[in-house]
Protein backbone atom coordinates (compact mmCIF):
# COMPACT_ATOMS: atom_id res chain seq x y z
CA UNK A 1 0.00 0.00 0.00
CA UNK A 2 2.81 2.27 -0.18
CA UNK A 3 2.20 3.49 -3.32
CA UNK A 4 -0.71 4.52 -2.19
CA UNK A 5 0.63 6.38 0.41
CA UNK A 6 3.21 8.31 -1.39
CA UNK A 7 0.19 9.40 -3.73
CA UNK A 8 -1.65 10.64 -0.97
CA UNK A 9 2.06 12.23 0.37
CA UNK A 10 2.93 13.85 -3.18
CA UNK A 11 -0.81 15.39 -2.94
CA UNK A 12 -0.86 16.54 0.25
CA UNK A 13 2.89 17.04 1.09
CA UNK A 14 2.84 17.46 4.86
CA UNK A 15 1.60 14.02 5.32
CA UNK A 16 3.87 11.27 6.56
CA UNK A 17 4.26 8.39 3.62
CA UNK A 18 2.97 5.86 5.52
CA UNK A 19 -0.09 4.57 7.41
CA UNK A 20 0.11 4.70 10.96
CA UNK A 21 -2.68 2.53 11.82
CA UNK A 22 -0.08 -0.27 10.09
CA UNK A 23 2.23 0.58 12.17
CA UNK A 24 0.40 -1.45 15.35
CA UNK A 25 -0.06 -4.13 13.05
CA UNK A 26 0.70 -5.35 10.36
CA UNK A 27 2.29 -8.52 8.49
CA UNK A 28 6.18 -7.10 8.77
CA UNK A 29 5.99 -6.49 12.69
CA UNK A 30 3.44 -8.98 13.60
CA UNK A 31 5.93 -12.13 14.13
CA UNK A 32 7.98 -10.35 17.01
CA UNK A 33 4.69 -9.80 18.77
CA UNK A 34 3.69 -13.47 17.90
CA UNK A 35 6.82 -14.82 19.25
CA UNK A 36 6.08 -13.53 22.77
CA UNK A 37 3.28 -15.85 23.15
CA UNK A 38 4.11 -18.55 20.84
CA UNK A 39 6.22 -21.37 20.19
CA UNK A 40 6.18 -21.81 16.49
CA UNK A 41 5.07 -19.34 14.06
CA UNK A 42 4.69 -20.12 9.85
CA UNK A 43 4.06 -17.18 8.04
CA UNK A 44 2.31 -18.09 4.45
CA UNK A 45 2.89 -14.76 2.10
CA UNK A 46 -0.42 -14.08 -0.65
CA UNK A 47 1.77 -12.19 -3.09
CA UNK A 48 -0.93 -9.50 -4.41
CA UNK A 49 -1.10 -6.26 -6.48
CA UNK A 50 -3.66 -3.91 -7.30
CA UNK A 51 -3.15 -2.11 -10.38
CA UNK A 52 -5.30 1.39 -10.16
CA UNK A 53 -6.12 3.11 -13.42
CA UNK A 54 -8.96 4.96 -12.67
CA UNK A 55 -7.82 8.64 -11.21
CA UNK A 56 -11.22 8.95 -9.83
CA UNK A 57 -11.42 6.10 -7.45
CA UNK A 58 -7.65 7.06 -6.76
CA UNK A 59 -9.29 10.57 -5.93
CA UNK A 60 -11.88 8.56 -3.73
CA UNK A 61 -9.10 7.21 -1.53
CA UNK A 62 -6.79 10.10 -0.89
CA UNK A 63 -10.31 12.38 -0.30
CA UNK A 64 -11.82 9.65 2.14
CA UNK A 65 -9.26 10.13 5.61
CA UNK A 66 -7.46 13.72 6.65
CA UNK A 67 -6.07 15.72 5.26
CA UNK A 68 -8.23 15.01 1.76
CA UNK A 69 -11.41 15.01 3.51
CA UNK A 70 -10.83 18.23 4.30
CA UNK A 71 -10.02 19.88 1.12
CA UNK A 72 -13.18 22.28 0.08
CA UNK A 73 -14.37 21.13 -3.32
CA UNK A 74 -12.67 24.12 -5.31
CA UNK A 75 -9.26 21.98 -5.24
CA UNK A 76 -10.70 18.38 -6.25
CA UNK A 77 -10.26 19.15 -9.83
CA UNK A 78 -6.61 20.18 -9.55
CA UNK A 79 -6.19 17.20 -7.47
CA UNK A 80 -7.67 15.07 -9.76
CA UNK A 81 -5.07 16.43 -12.27
CA UNK A 82 -2.61 15.68 -10.21
CA UNK A 83 -3.23 12.12 -10.10
CA UNK A 84 -4.39 11.84 -14.08
CA UNK A 85 -0.41 13.36 -14.62
CA UNK A 86 0.89 10.90 -12.09
CA UNK A 87 -0.93 7.96 -13.70
CA UNK A 88 0.33 9.04 -17.54
CA UNK A 89 3.95 8.96 -16.09
CA UNK A 90 3.36 5.37 -14.78
CA UNK A 91 1.96 4.06 -18.06
CA UNK A 92 -1.70 4.64 -17.36
CA UNK A 93 -1.35 2.56 -13.76
CA UNK A 94 -0.57 2.80 -10.28
CA UNK A 95 0.51 -0.65 -8.88
CA UNK A 96 -0.17 -0.99 -5.35
CA UNK A 97 1.33 -4.24 -3.62
CA UNK A 98 -0.34 -5.39 -0.29
CA UNK A 99 1.47 -7.48 2.41
CA UNK A 100 -1.30 -10.26 3.11
CA UNK A 101 -0.50 -13.15 4.68
CA UNK A 102 -1.49 -15.73 7.01
CA UNK A 103 0.63 -16.76 10.56
CA UNK A 104 -0.21 -20.15 11.62
CA UNK A 105 1.01 -19.72 15.39
CA UNK A 106 1.37 -22.66 17.66
CA UNK A 107 2.25 -23.08 21.27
Amino acid sequence: MRALFALRTALFPAVEPFDPISMRFSIEIAEPILRARFADIVLHKYPDTLRCTDADDLLGYVTSSPPGSDAPASVLPALRNQIEALLAESDGALAVEKSVGLFICRT
